[in-house]
Formats: structure tokens, C-alpha cells, sequence
């Protein structure tokens, strides 16, 4: 979706999500808002969006494919485990940091905007799922290179790291946790690597 993207669209997008990050709520925002803050008449938000709920939930898939993207780059760039393992923190801290104020309630938005949809795609697509997985099969596979644990199943995999990134981000970002990232980042990989060794 990134690299098919219009300049106008993109500004839509761009536009949407800067409101969303400085704390606009999204059943309030208006089209006429992301417009002008993108620089474009009102008319254009529609040539390519049918709804603001359109727009909204279009942008917050977008925002995810911008971390998706960014992860992607950042772990192929680490040639060790513990490497590529420090930068999907990274990424996930800075996605946490830059988007406290739209996660919560833009995700609800993109999730009411779809179960309104009458027969229209879902914008996360077969291929975007793909290119969520790619940095974390990079992950463990050089794992499996260091030695630190088999070659685990795919399906085991999967389970396992999305439970160890909840795991991170609750201990390391939820409000009212005592935020240690060091301890929460330690704690993170032991899970890992303990839980693929378990798969024998």
C-alpha cells in the first residue's frame, strides 16, 4: 500500500494520523480538518475515501504498515540475535511513544469502520501480514544460525513471540506499570529463547 500511494492520498494520511497523534478524537474530526491540514480541498478527501471512518481506519492501517516497514529495515540491518532483537524493541518503543494519544481510540474507530463495511476489502491485505512476519522470521532464524534454540514449528513461533511482545509492551509502556525497560527487555528475550527451546 506505502508504495502505490498518491501524493494526495499519502498527504490525507499523513494529515489524518498528525491530528490523531496530537490527540483528536476520531468520531469528532472532521473531514474538512484533515483536509486543509493536508492542504487539499474537501472535495479531494472523497475522489479517495467514501467516509471519514474510510479515512480514519485507512490511516491507522497505514500507521501500521509505516512500523511494519521500519521493523522490517531495522532488524535486517543487525546481523546477531540480541541485535535484531534490541531494534524490534526499539521500534516498538518509539511506535508506542510517537502514537500514545491515537492507539487506543483510533484502533476502536478502524475497528467499527470495518464491521461497517458492506462487502468493501479490509486495507490489510495478505501481503501486509507477510511483511509484519518478515522481520520476526529473520529473528529467529538467526537464532536457529546461533544455536540457541531448534528450528521451532511455524504456527509455535508465531504464539510465541506475539505473547512475548504483549508481555513487553504491558510491562514496558501500560500506565501504572513500574516502566524498567532494561528489566523489561531481559525478561522479554528469556521468554523467547526459553519458550523456542521448549519445542524439541
Amino acid at each position: 500500500m506505502t508504495a502505490a500511494l498518491t501524493e494526495k492520498k499519502r498527504a490525507l494520511l499523513e494529515s489524518a494520523l498528525a491530528l490523531l497523534r496530537a490527540g483528536a478524537d476520531p468520531h469528532e474530526i472532521t473531514v474538512s480538518a484533515i483536509a486543509a491540514n493536508a492542504g487539499v480541498g474537501k472535495g479531494t478527501v472523497y475522489e479517495y475515501f467514501k467516509s471519514k471512518e474510510e479515512l480514519v481506519s485507512a490511516a491507522v492501517y497505514y500507521n501500521l504498515q509505516l512500523l511494519s516497514a521500519r521493523t522490517a529495515q531495522a532488524v535486517q540491518s543487525q546481523t546477531s540475535f540480541n541485535g535484531k532483537l534490541t531494534a524490534l524493541f526499539d521500534c516498538i518503543d518509539q511506535f508506542i511513544t510517537c502514537n500514545q494519544q491515537l492507539l487506543r481510540p483510533a484502533l476502536d474507530a478502524a475497528l467499527e469502520a470495518d464491521g461497517q463495511r458492506t462487502g468493501g476489502p479490509c486495507p490489510f491485505s495478505a501481503q501486509d501480514a507477510q511483511s509484519f512476519s518478515a522481520p520476526l522470521r529473520d529473528l529467529i532464524s538467526c537464532g536457529v544460525e546461533e544455536q540457541l534454540f531448534p528450528p521451532p514449528e511455524e504456527a509455535y513461533c508465531q504464539m510465541v513471540i506475539e505473547g512475548m511482545t504483549v508481555a513487553y509492551v504491558y510491562t514496558a509502556h501500560y500506565p501504572g506499570a513500574a516502566k524498567n525497560n532494561f528489566n523489561a527487555r531481559k525478561n522479554a528475550r528469556r521468554m523467547l529463547v526459553s519458550a523456542l527451546r521448549a519445542f524439541l
